[in-house]
């Protein structure tokens, strides 16, 4: 009988411990099923908050306002020819960046600010350039830093780059595929010369999305934006865009421009750093030329990414990726060279007329036709932070940079007063002799440019001429 009981209690004991050890288990299931929800609705709040409060004009403007102090290599706290333009970065500035934007959904993010940017577009065509007006704007290509980690890993994350505001051609690139990507299109990166860029995919085809090397219009082919592949066909069709403009306004050459007779300091893309002291190449030469890309074994990269992976990864997924080799048609032949900007040798008045001197222009492919002179009663909505020249030049000039110029920056220059066509260095001006200034732009142009339809080239200083 009591061996009986003994046996019995020792069940119940049992039976009690195992209500204690499942209830046990169940109340801390419950506690992170609880903490689980809170984490989530957090970040639901956080990322609705984050969506709301983003204005594309700010992050333009931002991304245009070249001279601000936040993208100056002097934060660094390091002398010029001592940063490592590649690996060195404002490492605590970023680690603030990411936490600030720890518990932002990205997916969600990214695809409530593709709506925002792409908010009245009534086309897949008018959506990829409502994208690229942002991005031309938001992107700031610095040539001193861009973003990286500690570790020597470079920063993918989109959220963070755009808070950034500086990024680079793989950057950019990126950013694009993923807002593009959030909306439900398929896009991939091209990998060019040393450079990268994107492409979206819609209506049955892929469309050149390239928001560094380029800027102002994209190239269009019967109205539509083609793709790598199809330019590869005519390959010096990309040599209509204007591509060196924001290289020329920006900081890194600012303390150079109108020095051509001394060594400039490269500023846009690696492949121009083998040519130092010579003129900017056209961007055939980086996505066509057999010369440049016949090594190369990458064509494109494909994001393999699930929402997921992508949410737990610190590159937002671009450590999953795949490439293929499937290469586009190449090309051989050497680079062309656009023209620099004039430099004014002399403004001097003779009479009532005002005498314009000009260096030749460097082009260094020798193809140089002449200059284009555009004479207004009004501004052409831009000029360069400053120049170096001589005094009886800089009287004449209206310097210094702002965000809202970047709008008139891929616009022809006005010409209600006079155009000129002219292979000569200098020109003279008859001003009205009410005292009305007018503004005064010079622009090279050479055979290559004529030769595919360009029409805007890397413009002299603007000069503001008055009795």
């Amino acid at each position: 009988m009591r061996t009986l009981l003994r046996q019995k209690k020792l069940k119940l004991l049992l039976s009690l411990a195992t209500l204690l050890v499942v209830g046990g288990f169940v109340c801390k299931q419950s506690l992170n099923h609880v903490q689980v929800r809170q984490e989530a609705a957090q970040a639901q709040s956080v990322t609705q908050n984050y969506i709301h409060n983003f204005d594309p004009e700010q992050y333009m403007r931002a991304g245009t306002d070249f001279f601000n102090p936040r993208y100056s290599p002097l934060r660094l706290n390091k002398p010029l020819d001592q940063i490592d333009r590649t690996y060195d970065y404002p490492f605590q500035h970023l680690e603030k960046i990411e936490n600030r934007l720890k518990h932002v959904d990205r997916r969600t993010a990214l695809k409530g600010i593709f709506e925002k940017i792409t908010c009245g577009a009534q086309s897949d065509h008018e959506r990829h350039l409502a994208v690229l007006n942002f991005l031309y704007r938001a992107a700031y290509h610095n040539a001193f830093v861009q973003p990286m980690y500690e570790d020597k890993q470079a920063v993918f994350d989109p959220l963070v780059l755009l808070e950034l505001g500086e990024m680079r051609c793989g950057a950019v690139a990126r950013v694009a595929a993923d807002l593009f990507d959030a909306a439900g299109y398929r896009t991939r990166l091209v990998q060019a010369y040393a450079h990268t860029t994107a492409e979206i995919h819609y209506d049955g085809g892929w469309h050149l999305f390239e928001a560094d090397l380029a800027g102002g219009p994209p190239v269009l082919s019967e109205g539509r934006i083609p793709s790598v592949e199809e330019l590869a066909e005519c390959p010096f069709l990309i040599d209509r865009v204007p591509t060196h403009f924001e290289g020329y306004v920006a900081p890194q050459r600012v303390t150079v421009l109108h020095q051509s007779r001394r060594k400039r300091i490269d500023s846009h893309m690696a492949p121009q750093k083998a040519d130092e002291g010579k003129s900017p190449i056209y961007p055939s030469y980086f996505f066509f030329s057999k010369k440049a890309l016949g090594n190369t074994e990458a064509s494109y990269y494909y994001k393999t990414a699930t929402p997921e992976e992508a949410a737990n990864s610190k590159w937002y997924g671009w450590d999953y990726y795949v490439t293929t080799t499937d290469r586009w048609k190449l090309t051989d032949f050497e680079p062309r060279h656009e023209p620099d900007p004039p430099e004014f040798k002399d403004v001097s008045v003779q009479g009532d007329k005002f005498v314009l001197e000009w260096l030749p222009a460097r082009d260094s492919d020798h193809d140089l036709l002449g200059y284009r002179v555009y004479v207004s009663s009004q501004s052409r909505g831009w000029n360069y932070q400053d120049i170096q020249a001589p005094a009886n030049v800089k009287k004449y000039f209206l310097g210094g940079w702002k965000p809202q110029m970047y709008d008139n920056l891929f616009k022809e220059p006005p010409r209600d007063v006079a155009f000129f066509e002219t292979q000569s260095t200098s020109l003279e001006l008859s001003l009205p002799n009410d005292g009305t200034p007018v503004y005064v732009t010079v622009m090279p142009f050479d055979k290559h440019g004529e030769s595919v339809g360009r029409r805007l080239y890397n413009m002299s200083p603007e000069l503001r001429l008055s009795h």
